[in-house]
């Protein structure tokens, strides 16, 4: 009975060591962090929009509505993605990154915009990639679900209202779809005509 809960244990361990968690951003992890750990470590938004304006960063945090209603089985109030752009003008090199631990996009709409997404660490920058002299900066920074939460905390079996929210939303879509999605809009698709009338 013991060597069964000793095994037991011993996978539960090695499983919880291979996870990974997405990158924090002041102490906050998307899917991980909730709404009272912002505000203990933050305070209440201070700016515009529910923002928060800190130093050179301004950011958006997302919060879940509900499990499964965001298409993440998260409790109420869990961060699910943080939105960061900076006041200064920041570059890949400034902010030390490794390229070469991340996938490069071009934007086909907006053709001066390139994606960096690494799916591990659950970070995508948002780059000008033009000519001028704002070549190379940062436009924004997201931080998200990583390919373990996708796994993970996922919702199989979506509701017809998370539908509807994955649609509207694009903060709970990721990756690839995420970033398919914000290049070429999507037209909305005709629900059935039960979910219609909430039949």
């Amino acid at each position: 009975m013991i060597s069964w809960k000793i095994l037991v244990s011993s996978i539960v361990l090695s499983l919880a060591s291979t996870v990974t968690y997405a990158k924090e951003w002041r102490g906050i992890v998307p899917l991980h962090s909730t709404r009272a750990d912002v505000e203990r470590l933050l305070g209440r938004p201070n700016a515009k929009y529910e923002r928060y304006d800190i130093e050179n960063e301004e950011a958006q945090i997302f919060y879940s509505k509900g499990r499964c209603l965001n298409g993440w089985d998260v409790p109420l109030d869990t961060v699910i993605e943080i939105s960061v752009s900076f006041k200064q003008s920041r570059t890949l090199s400034d902010l030390k990154v490794d390229l070469s631990k991340y996938e490069r996009f071009r934007d086909p709409e907006v053709t001066s915009h390139t994606y960096y997404a690494n799916g591990h660490e659950g970070l995508m920058y948002v780059v000008f990639e033009s000519s001028g002299k704002e070549n190379g900066e940062v436009l924004q920074v997201y931080y998200e679900a990583t390919i373990d939460d996708e796994r993970l905390l996922r919702c199989r079996k979506l509701t017809k209202q998370s539908d509807i929210e994955r649609f509207v939303n694009p903060a709970i879509i990721s990756g690839k779809e995420k970033l398919r999605r914000r290049c070429k809009p999507q037209r909305p698709r005709l629900l059935p005509r039960y979910a219609r009338s909430g039949i």
